[in-house]
């Protein structure tokens, strides 16, 4: 028998156009950027938005009520039509067309399955994970055995071999625009020799989890399960695989956002600035933040910002040295346990994608640290994951998010994956 393949197509579970007029109701960004105040108008805007499936709503004391509500939801809506499996393994194009910086930017990968592995060295993991998130997740794949939305992996392709295969078919399966005005189109790869190219070339790859770190951990803890309580189950059964967007470092529309800190310590001050000043060099602004910002970006050595309440400047705090490999190692190994004196168990941060809201959180209250961050890049993410390392929670915020809702990927232990 051939071994399972390691990346495959698959038939996907997908909204059924007949059924749902105007796609877009019925979609939502990932699970984990979702607020309680989006959640609601989510709801609100059509009885069948995935928020239902990926963020069910509870009350208070209901334990495993939203899992098996969301569960019944999805079973409905497979049984009503709502939700249609395609006919046959194909991958999907997911191309998102946005605005950044007043450029409008293309960025496209594509949707399969990858054969789940403990990370090492096919596949690897850049960020450390929260056991609270793994087990909500858990709890909801337990319920619904459905990938509701897809882990996003980055890979080094330099030839751009798979770039070439993945152009799409003249028209989408899906194409909508999203509330940030973003365009999200879906394409079917049917003919089976580009899938084998695409699955022989993809499979060759060393993956590295860009978003979705708790769900992919998650997918293997249910792997394992699945395997205990289905013995005989084959090796390439559907529940040995996870749904996952595959995009190379070199796509043009790559875009890595910062992810800034607000820290809560009393009685720091310029105490903390002092003490700053015995390990890092340290620049100050006061009253042009626009030369800040660009000391930030053109930074050549590890560093990061520091903005502190009741005080009106921003200071550079650079370390020569280059101590660690990312800045933000810089900020958790050496600036929070060596200088602040805090454990990890110890860290309360507030995380923001805006500068703006960060400053604010600072100005707003007693004893707060900002700490401003610019991103890193995927060849800097790429390099410390090679070497097994393995960075704090929200160290990168990639951009766009994938839309929930384009394509689900059930799972059975009767099912195989196959090519």
């Amino acid at each position: 028998m051939a071994r399972a393949p390691r990346i495959s197509p698959f038939r996907g579970l997908l909204y059924s156009p007949e059924k749902v007029q105007g796609l877009a109701a019925v979609m939502a960004p990932p699970y984990d950027v979702i607020s309680p105040e989006l959640q609601q108008r989510l709801y609100d805007r059509h009885p069948h938005n995935i928020v239902r499936l990926i963020l069910p709503q509870s009350s208070a004391g209901e334990g495993e009520g939203r899992y098996l509500r969301a569960a019944k939801d999805l079973e409905s809506w497979i049984r009503e039509g709502t939700l249609v499996r395609d006919g046959r393994p194909v991958f999907y194009i997911y191309e998102q067309e946005f605005l950044d910086g007043g450029h409008r930017l293309k960025r496209r990968g594509l949707i399969g399955l990858l054969r789940l592995e403990p990370f090492g060295r096919g596949i690897r993991r850049h960020e450390a994970t929260l056991s609270a998130p793994k087990e909500d997740r858990l709890r909801l794949i337990q319920h619904c055995r459905t990938n509701l939305s897809p882990v996003f992996s980055l890979y080094e392709d330099p030839a751009g071999e798979i770039a070439e295969l993945i152009h799409p078919p003249e028209e989408p399966a899906i194409d909508l625009v999203d509330d940030e005005q973003a365009c999200h189109r879906l394409w079917r790869v049917t003919e089976a020799k580009r899938i084998r190219a695409i699955s022989a070339r993809l499979a060759e790859k060393t993956l590295l989890v860009a978003d979705g770190h708790h769900r992919y951990e998650t997918a293997l803890t249910y792997r394992d399960q699945l395997r205990k309580e289905q013995p005989g189950a084959p090796e390439d059964a559907s529940f040995e695989y996870v749904m996952m967007y595959f995009l190379d470092t070199a796509d043009p529309g790559l875009r890595i956002g910062p992810t800034h800190r607000v820290l809560s310590v009393k009685g720091m001050g310029e105490s903390l600035l002092a003490r700053l000043r015995e390990n890092f060099e340290i620049e100050s602004f006061r009253e042009h933040p626009g030369e800040f910002l660009e000391a930030l970006r053109d930074l050549k050595v590890r560093g990061f910002g520091l903005a502190l309440s009741r005080d009106h400047r921003l200071h550079l705090v650079m370390d020569p040295q280059c101590r660690t490999a990312l800045d933000v190692q810089l900020v958790h190994d050496v600036f929070l346990r060596k200088v602040v004196g805090l454990s990890a168990e110890e860290e309360k941060l507030t995380y923001t994608h805006s500068m703006e809201e960060a400053l604010s959180l600072v100005q707003a209250g007693h004893d707060r640290i900002g700490i401003l961050l610019k991103p890193p890049t995927a060849g800097e993410i790429f390099a410390v994951a090679g070497q097994g390392g393995v960075l704090p929670p929200k160290t990168t915020y990639f951009y766009p998010k994938l839309l929930s809702g384009l394509v689900l990927h059930p799972l059975s232990p009767e099912e195989r994956v196959t090519i």
